[in-house]
């Protein structure tokens, strides 16, 4: 079938029958561009023809059929057909909506390339968002979605660069500690903590040669947060921060412990579990040298 010639014919009757019609608001008529202008159509006078909404609706059909592949003309009649879904009665089979759905959401993806939304734009984005919160199947969906994905070093640096010289507010601090409430965590997770607080007891020297008696006094000289001194001591020397005694400092967890009855304990995660004392506590007693020591020390 020449959807083409037929599509000429209509637009060529229509023009003859309305020629003398001035266009007005609320006449149910409205402007068509006879050749599209995302094909590169102008927006003149001989370009354009009125129709009726039912008659624009089937000129766009046409427009389908000539022109399969374009992206911008699907775009335009779903726009029209999801009007007259809900004031019109149905115009489209569902499988021939689907396939003009796909094509308007790939011509919007490609448009969309490239671009960045404006300051502005972002913070109206934010504002909107403020006071909401995303419901529990919307977490899990995003948790899915983001687990295995790696994250590129330029967005880790970015994401460092904002959290530098941020300090949680102690309302901040009491809102996390009331979302964590009740909760366990793994034993994994529990080695992971423990791995990291391994360095918050220890001594540090500044750039100055002033010691810090745990990393939060440093962290809070430095105005960082302690995930960034600590890359600033393991990565960056220069910084001036180093731990003043970096053989306790480093693998500390992994040293085996003596306990008070002489018990040898694998690690200092071993020792805290079954004396049931904290690990900071242990290692207070072991820099006193009481109870507690490093097997390697005596």
């Amino acid at each position: 079938m020449d959807y083409k010639k037929i599509y000429d014919n209509f637009i060529l009757i229509k023009r003859q029958q309305r020629s003398g019609i001035v266009h007005k608001r609320g006449d149910n008529l409205c402007m068509h561009h006879i050749i599209p202008k995302c094909i590169g159509g102008p927006d003149t006078e001989e370009n354009l023809v009125l129709l009726t909404y039912r008659e624009h609706v089937f000129v766009h059909r046409l427009l389908t059929r000539i022109y399969p592949n374009e992206g911008g003309i699907a775009l335009a009649i779903t726009f029209m057909t999801r009007k007259s879904i809900i004031t019109k009665g149905k115009v489209v089979n569902s499988k021939e909506l689907d396939e003009l759905d796909r094509l308007s959401r790939e011509y919007k993806r490609q448009l969309a390339t490239g671009k960045h939304p404006s300051e502005e734009t972002r913070k109206k984005q934010r504002l909107a968002k403020i006071g909401t919160k995303a419901s529990q199947k919307t977490r899990e969906l995003l948790s899915k979605i983001r687990m295995g994905h790696p994250v590129s070093k330029e967005t880790r640096e970015k994401l460092s660069k904002s959290k530098m010289g941020y300090s949680p507010t102690e309302e901040h601090r009491k809102n996390v500690g009331l979302s964590k409430k009740g909760q366990k965590m793994s034993e994994k997770t529990r080695e992971k903590i423990s791995g990291g607080n391994a360095y918050t007891a220890k001594k540090i020297k500044g750039p100055t040669g002033k010691v810090y008696n745990t990393i939060r006094e440093a962290c809070s000289d430095a105005g960082c947060t302690e995930s960034t001194l600590k890359s600033w001591i393991r990565n960056h020397p220069e910084k001036g921060y180093e731990f003043l005694n970096p053989d306790d400092a480093v693998g500390v967890r992994h040293k085996p412990i003596k306990g008070p009855d002489g018990k040898i304990y694998k690690s200092i995660h071993q020792a805290a579990k079954e004396t049931k004392v904290s690990r900071h506590t242990i290692r207070k007693y072991i820099d006193l040298g009481i109870k507690f020591s490093y097997l390697d020390q005596n």
